[in-house]
């Protein structure tokens, strides 16, 4: 699945949280360098796979997970229009955004 291109884990539903949290109890290994689109609600991990390049990502929802750090190092987010991070309490450091060029929308609270 290495031109996958969109993600979503979205439940309107706050009482299956607890879903989610079994999702995935592993670290995630892999994620496609050609994702546009990811939104996974109550993500369980505490950061995105560090093999990650989010050049292609337009959308990046992350809102109420346990993610301390997205990713360690300046990532090309050229394309990045939307930043979710609402709800991530655990959020220890926001990356550095100068390169989203197209950034729109940056929600945190």
């Amino acid at each position: 699945m290495t031109d996958l291109r969109l993600i979503n884990f979205f439940s309107p539903e706050v009482f299956l949280r607890s879903i989610y949290d079994v999702l995935l109890k592993a670290d995630l290994k892999f994620l496609s360098n050609e994702l546009r689109y990811l939104r996974w609600d109550y993500y369980p991990l505490k950061s995105l796979p560090s093999s990650f390049n989010p050049k292609n990502l337009v959308e990046l929802r992350l809102g109420y997970s346990k993610i301390e750090l997205l990713w360690s190092e300046d990532k090309d987010l050229l394309n990045l229009r939307v930043l979710e991070l609402r709800g991530c309490m655990n959020l220890r450091n926001i990356p550095n955004l100068s390169r989203a060029i197209k950034l729109e929308t940056f929600q945190f609270f």
